[in-house]
C-alpha cells in the first residue's frame, strides 16, 4: 500500500534501531519511491558501471530484493571506502593482500535482519 511508513512502529526505541541502522527515512512518509525514480532519471547520465550494472537488472529482482541489493552494496561501498581511508591518510598503497583482508572480513560479517523489531518493542 501507498502508506507502509505509517504502519511502521514509531516508539522511541523501534526510532533508535531505525537510527542506529541508519534506515531513519524508512518513517519519512515524503520519502516516495517516485522521488526517487525521478532522482535517479536524473541522475543517470552520472552513474559509475556498478550502478548501471544494478540499473539493469533490476527488473529481474522484486523490490524487497532490490531494496535489499542496494542497501548490501551502499553497506560495502561505505565499509570499503572506511577501510582504505586510513591507507590513504598515510600515503600507503593498498595491497593485494589488504584488499583480500577487507573481503575476507565482509564475508564473515554477520548479516543484520532488518524486519524484526526489538522484543522490548510494545506498540
Amino acid at each position: 500500500p501507498e502508506d507502509w511508513r505509517l504502519e511502521l512502529c514509531s516508539c522511541e526505541t523501534c526510532s533508535a534501531m531505525y537510527s542506529q541502522l541508519n534506515v531513519d527515512f524508512l518513517t519519512d512518509v515524503s520519502d516516495s519511491c517516485g522521488a526517487y525514480e525521478a532522482r535517479g532519471r536524473e541522475l543517470s547520465t552520472c552513474m559509475s558501471s556498478v550502478e548501471k550494472g544494478m540499473q539493469a537488472v533490476k527488473g529481474q529482482f522484486s523490490h524487497t530484493e532490490q531494496v535489499e541489493m542496494f542497501t548490501a552494496y551502499a553497506d560495502m561501498r561505505k565499509a570499503f571506502s572506511d577501510f582504505v581511508r586510513p591507507f590513504a591518510a598515510e600515503k600507503k598503497v593498498v595491497s593485494e593482500a589488504d584488499v583480500r583482508h577487507f573481503f575476507d572480513q565482509m564475508k564473515n560479517r554477520k548479516r543484520t535482519d532488518f524486519g524484526i523489531p526489538p522484543s522490548e518493542c510494545h506498540t
